[in-house]
C-alpha cells in the first residue's frame, strides 16, 4: 500500500486592488491625501517586512537545527509556498540584515530603523560588506544614524 503525500496546501493571500474608477470618484484633494497614505503604508510596510524576514529567518534556523536530519528548510521557500515573490524576499532581506547588525546590537533604536528605506539598508549592506572599499562595522553605522 502507498503512502499518502502529506500534502498541506497553502493558498496566497488576496490582496484588494482598488479599481480607477474608484479613485476617478474622488476629488483632486483626496486623491493626494490617498497617494499620501499609500506612500506611508509602502515605507512603513518595507520596514515591517524587514522585521518579519528576521523573525522568519531564526525560527527557520532554529527548526533546521533541531531536525538536521530533515530536509532543511529556507526561507523562500517557505514565503514562495504563500505566493511571495523571490525579490520581495530578497528586498526583505537587506532590512533584515540592518536589523540584525543594527538594533539586535543595540546600534540604533527601532523608531530609528522604522525610518530606513530600502536604499537605505541596501546602503548599509554594501558598507558592511568584505568588499566595500572602506568597510564599516555595525556601531560605525549606527552612529551615523544617530547623528543623522
Amino acid at each position: 500500500m502507498a503512502k499518502k503525500a502529506n500534502a498541506k496546501k497553502v493558498s496566497a493571500v488576496a490582496v484588494l486592488v482598488t479599481a480607477m474608477a474608484d479613485f476617478a470618484a474622488l476629488s483632486s484633494d483626496e486623491r493626494c491625501t490617498r497617494f499620501a497614505e499609500k506612500a506611508q503604508v509602502n515605507r512603513v510596510s518595507f520596514s515591517e517586512m524587514g522585521k518579519l524576514h528576521y523573525l522568519i529567518s531564526e525560527d527557520i534556523a532554529a527548526w533546521n537545527a533541531a531536525n538536521a536530519k530533515k530536509k532543511q528548510r529556507t526561507i523562500y521557500d517557505e514565503l514562495r509556498k504563500r505566493g511571495v515573490a523571490d525579490k520581495s524576499i530578497s528586498n526583505a532581506s537587506y532590512a533584515s540584515r540592518a536589523w540584525r547588525a543594527l538594533v539586535v546590537d543595540g546600534h540604533i533604536a527601532e523608531a530609528a530603523f522604522d525610518n530606513l528605506t530600502f536604499q537605505d539598508c541596501f546602503a548599509i549592506a554594501r558598507s558592511m560588506s568584505q568588499r566595500a572599499a572602506l568597510q564599516l562595522d555595525a556601531a560605525s553605522v549606527g552612529e551615523i544614524i544617530n547623528d543623522a
